[in-house]
């Protein structure tokens, strides 16, 4: 397997050395062209290859204007979406979006969460074998990792485990 930690970095790296050899401090739109095609380089390498990849991504947002009735605009926010190139949502076979939900008792004390105060909720926005499509899962946070606390998240998307949990 392969882990990209995080997928937002390697894509803002292609565009600083990309303005950098052109000597230009921001991009026109003529040259996103260019510049998509070499990072389509790396995601077909990724999309080909024989192991398993996982990208983590910064969160983003899409952002829209909207008029209101007295003729000004605001920012509207519209959804969610992976930091970095625009198509990044499409290449990936799972995407799961995460939050962290913290409880309404460690938000009124303001100090630091105690196990069990945090609660992950992971949202599948696209799955390509449609299995898992619209699901979320959830698991509560750990403040002491002991080694194989991973395992603990992981299971959720084992096929052994889904069987219980589809409908």
């Amino acid at each position: 397997g392969y882990l990209v930690d995080s997928y937002t970095h390697p894509w803002s790296e292609l565009i600083s050395a990309f303005k950098a050899k052109s000597k230009r401090k921001k991009l026109e739109f003529h040259q996103m062209d260019e510049l998509k095609s070499r990072w389509r380089e790396w995601t077909d390498q990724m999309l080909a290859s024989p192991l398993h990849i996982v990208l983590a991504g910064r969160l983003g947002f899409e952002w829209d204007r909207e008029e209101s009735d007295d003729g000004t605009t605001d920012l509207v926010k519209l959804g969610s979406k992976m930091k970095g190139e625009s198509e990044a949502g499409y290449e990936p076979s799972l995407l799961i979006e995460m939050e962290a939900i913290q409880s309404d008792a460690a938000r009124l004390k303001k100090t630091r969460a105690k196990r069990g105060s945090i609660t992950h909720h992971c949202y599948v926005l696209k799955d390509r074998w449609r299995v898992l499509n619209g699901r979320t899962f959830h698991f509560e946070d750990i403040n002491d990792y002991k080694a194989g606390d991973y395992k603990k998240g992981i299971t959720l998307l084992r096929p052994s485990e889904l069987a219980f949990a589809l409908p």
